[in-house]
């Protein structure tokens, strides 16, 4: 059995060195060069078959899971949103020359609060405004020294319009507004003004007006008063909400 195994050994030890000597006729090649073989052992055949295992094993570096990934996206159906696009009317060039484009719902309310934009101010502004424009109108008076008449025409619209806001806002918030004093105050003023010019001008064909209550200077003293009060009232006419 021992020299079984020695000859097997020694089989083995012959196989793993090949001599170049004992195949010259491999060496020299047809043109003359040399071919030199390398030295192969008998043990390159097993470690060659290692390294084939070794790679079928091990993952190549830099990449991932190889195999068929699940189709997960049937999962997710619900989160996608679906968009509805509608298509935009198309209208006729007869329905645009009858002017089918330009008439708005007027008797529907959401149309007027929301597309038309109603007017948000109070009606005590409102009403503030108004007699804005009747106060500019009474100070031009004063500035152009226009005749009694017209003063007074404009007085009178003043009073008209003060009488008004007072009907309305007496009995409210408003009342107790420098712009609701304000407004009081001028309009009396006025008023003392126009009569004092129409009773001067009627008592100047009586009696003499150079001096005294009905003199031009005084006249003139008491306007000026007024346009500075307009000025005061028209500014907080501005501050008023």
């Amino acid at each position: 059995m021992k020299k079984f195994f020695g000859i097997i050994l020694v089989f083995i030890l012959l196989l793993g060195t090949i001599s170049p000597c004992l195949a010259d006729e491999a060496i020299i090649k047809k043109d003359g060069s040399l071919n030199m073989p390398t030295k192969k052992s008998f043990l390159d055949f097993f470690k060659k078959k290692k390294d084939k295992i070794k790679q079928t094993v091990q993952p190549e570096q830099n990449k991932g899971y190889y195999g068929i990934l699940p189709d997960i996206e049937k999962d997710f159906e619900y989160k996608r949103e679906t968009i509805q696009r509608i298509a935009p009317k198309q209208y006729s060039e007869k329905e645009i020359k009858d002017g089918f484009l330009l008439n708005a719902p007027l008797d529907d309310p959401l149309f007027l609060d929301v597309i038309i934009k109603k007017d948000k101010t109070s009606d005590y502004v409102n009403e503030l405004m108004k007699i804005k424009r009747t106060l500019e109108k009474l100070r031009q008076c004063i500035v152009d020294n226009s005749s009694i008449q017209f003063f007074n025409a404009n007085v009178n619209v003043l009073d008209l319009q003060t009488k008004n806001l007072e009907k309305k806002f007496e009995l409210s918030a408003y009342s107790q507004t420098p712009s609701y004093f304000a407004v009081r105050h001028v309009n009396y003023s006025a008023k003392l003004l126009g009569n004092l010019k129409y009773d001067a001008n009627f008592y100047s064909r009586y009696m003499p007006t150079q001096e005294g209550e009905y003199s031009k200077e005084n006249i003139n003293n008491r306007s000026l008063e007024l346009l500075n009060e307009i000025e005061q009232t028209i500014f907080e006419i501005g501050n008023a909400e």
